[in-house]
């Protein structure tokens, strides 16, 4: 049949509209499932991916450029920043503490997520909101507020969940790259994406 076919050519019906356009509309579809079929593969054998990217913004912003407003330790906003840090703490420790590895129900890994996520987007949203409006020093700040020992030792605790199953990091959106950096680099990489 192939000696056929290189001999005289494909058949004439082959030719046809209708053939052609089958074959531009099923064709995309086609290639699109078995993509994904291979996706759905590599991810059950290999797992999740760790990779992270060499910066962040939080919710798809561009990079971002310095602010120049003088920075005070005492302004609302500063103090807004180091109150939702206190609070995504507690919320997270609370989780840890209740969501183990060997012990850990539905509910718990649900709540066990939402405070993951909600401490590394706070950590995220607070060095791109002190940068944009102090610069460097509003960065500067965040950093070391959310690089107390205790900042530390969840991060690593969320690192050991993640390993363990516990944290389900699919469908993020606009908060996925800063939380794969806390995840996936060393917390001295989490940068923000400048502008240059």
């Amino acid at each position: 049949m192939l000696k056929n076919l290189i001999k005289s050519g494909l058949p004439g019906w082959f030719y046809t509209w209708k053939t052609v356009a089958a074959i531009a509309l099923l064709g995309p579809i086609a290639v699109m499932l078995i993509g994904s079929a291979f996706s759905a593969v590599a991810s059950f054998v290999v797992g999740p991916s760790r990779h992270a990217p060499g910066c962040f913004t939080m919710q798809y912003a561009a990079p971002l450029r310095p602010g120049s407003k003088k920075f005070d330790p005492h302004n609302e906003d500063v103090i807004a920043v180091a109150a939702s840090r206190d609070k995504a703490v507690g919320a997270l420790q609370d989780a840890v503490h209740a969501c183990r590895p060997d012990r850990c129900g539905r509910s718990g890994r649900e709540g066990y997520r939402k405070a993951a996520i909600g401490y590394m987007s706070a950590r995220g949203w607070a060095a791109q909101q002190l940068f944009i409006r102090y610069g460097e020093e509003g960065l500067e700040y965040a950093n070391r507020i959310y690089f107390s020992a205790r900042d530390i030792e969840l991060v690593n605790e969320l690192r050991e969940g993640f390993a363990a199953g516990l944290l389900d990091i699919s469908r993020l959106h606009g908060n996925e790259a800063a939380v794969r950096m806390l995840l996936f680099k060393p917390l001295t990489r989490f940068k923000l994406c400048r502008a240059q």
